[in-house]
Order: C-alpha cells, then sequence, then structure tokens
C-alpha cells in the first residue's frame, strides 16, 4: 500500500444484498454472488489500519495541515484487489 496522502486508483468488490423476504433458489443465488461488481476508486489515502484502508476523494491542506476532507469512505482489506499509486 502507498503512503499516507498518496493519489490511488484503488479496484475493489463491494458488498451487496439481495432485497426481499421471498425464497430464492440456490442457483440464482450463486449466479448472484458471481456477478458481484467490481467498484474503481480513485483517491487519497487517510489511513491503513489492519482491517481497512480509508481513502477521500480531496483534501484542504493549510501549510502541512490537512484541516478538511471530502468524500471520505473505507474499503476493509479482504475486499481491495489492486491499488496503483497515480502520478
Amino acid at each position: 500500500i502507498p503512503p499516507l496522502h498518496s493519489h490511488i486508483h484503488v479496484t475493489w468488490i463491494d458488498s451487496m444484498s439481495k432485497q426481499g423476504s421471498a425464497w430464492t433458489s440456490y442457483g440464482d443465488v450463486k449466479e448472484w454472488v458471481e456477478g458481484l461488481g467490481r467498484i474503481n476508486s480513485v483517491g487519497y489515502i487517510l489511513s491503513k489500519e489492519n482491517k481497512h484502508l480509508t481513502v477521500c476523494s480531496g483534501f484542504i491542506n493549510e501549510g502541512k495541515e490537512i484541516v478538511g476532507v471530502l468524500g471520505v469512505f473505507s474499503i476493509p482489506l479482504g475486499c481491495i484487489q489492486s491499488i496503483k499509486k497515480m502520478k
């Protein structure tokens, strides 16, 4: 994982849930799970923890201090397929 505040492109698998309370065939569920989408996100690394990576879409600096962030989200490390440092 690149250093904190690096501009990155991360590919990850998002979790999903099937809505409704109706019974569904096991075959339909297997098909649905295989179709889980890959998410591609671009942002800046805010923190790296043991179980997740926190990213934001942008931040505001005052000198060398970050004073504000925009679009914060966290990705469980087990869901990350690749991380590339942007130039």
